[in-house]
This record gives structure tokens, sequence and C-alpha cells, in this order.
């Protein structure tokens, strides 16, 4: 299923989707069959007359899936098939293909760059930067226990901060990590030992903001400032200069009972260490 859907303009839907049937010698009935079949597995029966042109962005996906579909493939290749799409629809589009998906049992890969589409599609993601496998698996793995800075700063939003290592594992998971800001504790996934340059990875949403220090047993804190706030509907997202060159972000739920803190405001941002997570640097 290709990006732009390559559609025959001149051909009609009905036409569009039965082509590879064609080639393949099935026979009249079994060619409007299946045809019909899988038009209305993608909710476009009634419309099979139609020409491409007389249909809307996702209506046309949904012709090119139908077009790959009739033919039973043992894979499915996808290529960014919703980058063309509006927000709205490519939302719809995508429960759609996962539903039909895990209806139909067939083995898909999806290539995208839309890392949202990525996590609510997929089973197992692969990560590839400059033609070389990062990570592969679950999305939950990737987003909770990316394995390397790349990935780490790829899927979806993290705080990185930099230090090393100053003592191994204290047998449950911990790391305690020297960075700009002091040191800082942190899990680890095993693969630190004492001096290894390393990265803690925090996620925006696991993090607090406040207008004094927390000294709570199993919380790092750090000082810094408040240079830019963003309202995202039901989150306020605040960008705090922490030092260092870096910019630590903070996801504030349900904003309606937080009182918004002024740019410049000095403020300490918290983190759980469970939520923390460090990883080599390289």
């Amino acid at each position: 299923v290709f990006q732009n859907y390559a559609l025959w303009p001149h051909m009609t839907i009905f036409n569009n989707v039965a082509y590879g049937l064609k080639l393949k010698k099935f026979s009249r009935q079994e060619i409007s069959d299946k045809a019909m079949q899988t038009l209305n597995l993608v909710n476009l029966k009634g419309l099979e007359q139609r020409y491409p042109g007389q249909l809307s962005g996702g209506q046309q996906q949904r012709v090119a899936l139908a077009r790959a579909l009739v033919l039973n493939p043992d894979v499915l290749l996808l290529d960014e098939p919703l980058s063309n799409l509006d927000a709205k629809i490519r939302v719809q589009v995508r429960a759609e293909i996962r539903k039909l998906q895990k209806e139909l049992g067939i083995t898909t890969i999806y290539v995208t760059h839309d890392q949202e589409e990525a996590l609510t599609l997929s089973d197992r993601i692969a990560v590839i930067n400059l033609g070389k496998l990062q990570q592969i698996g679950t999305p939950l793995d990737l987003y909770e226990k990316p394995e390397c800075p790349f990935v780490a700063d790829f899927i979806g939003i993290n705080n990185l901060i930099p230090g090393e290592v100053q003592g191994g594992s204290d047998g449950e998971g911990r790391v305690k990590v020297k960075t700009g800001f002091g040191v800082l504790t942190s899990l680890t996934s095993g693969r630190l030992k004492t001096s290894d340059k390393c990265i803690i990875c925090v996620r925006p949403e696991t993090a607090s903001i406040s207008s004094s220090a927390c000294a709570e047993e199993g919380l790092n804190c750090i000082p810094g400032a408040v240079s830019f706030a963003s309202y995202i509907g039901n989150t306020v997202r605040y960008d705090v200069e922490i030092g260092q060159g870096l910019i630590f972000k903070v996801d504030v739920q349900n904003p309606w009972d937080h009182k918004p803190y002024p740019m410049g405001e000095k403020v300490y941002v918290s983190f759980p260490v469970k939520t923390s997570l460090g990883i080599p640097a390289q």
C-alpha cells in the first residue's frame, strides 16, 4: 500500500480493487464476490461505481488498502499510508487498519516516521537510524526501556541527563550517577558499572514541578527556572532551564486545578527514582 495511494483515476473503485484479481485470471464471479466482500470490509460498500477523484483522502486510502487485501497476501507492507491525511482522519483510519489487521491476522510491516502511529499500531517496533537497527521490541519496551540514547530521544519526549556512574547497582537495580546537578539515583537495566558514562532518561509525565525543594526519599530534585509553558488541553508542559544548557520538560495534568508558574519563576523539578532509567551514553 503506497503513500500516494497510486489509484488509477480512469477506473472505478470496483475496478481498482479487482485489478489484481483480473491479472491472476480469477473468474468473473470470483472477482465480483471477492472485490465486493473486501469493499464491504473497508466500509466502502455502495461506492464501487465512483471514481477516485470523487472520494475523500480517507476513502481513497481504504481503496488502496482493499486492493492489497483482496489478494489475501501472506505479508502486507504499508509505506507511510496515512501521511497525506488530515490529523483527525489519520487517527480514524489508523484505528481501522489496526482492527482489520487483527481481524484478518495478516503479518503487516508498517513503515512510518510518526511515533504515535508506531506505538498505537504495532505489536513490535523496529527503530532504524541511518540504515542500522537500533532496537526492536514492544511499544512498552521502547518507550519505557530504551537501550540507547537515539531510541530514548527519538521515541516520545524524554529528558536526557548526562552523567557518570559512581557506583554499581545496589542490588535493587539502582545506581548513583554524578551529574552537573549533583548525585542522582536512577534505575538501570544492569548494563552500567562504575565510571561508565551514562544518560538518565526521565519522561515529562513522570516529573513534578514545585516552588520548594523536595527532600522525600526516593525522589531526585533539581533547581531551575521556568523558561516556557505550553497549554495542551488537559496538560501544561513546562520548559525548565536547569543549567548545563539543558531544558527539563515537565507535564502537569489537569491544569484547571493548577496555578501556572510565570516565566522566570524559580522552581524545582523532581522525579521518582523508580520512573527514571540509566542507559549507556554510547
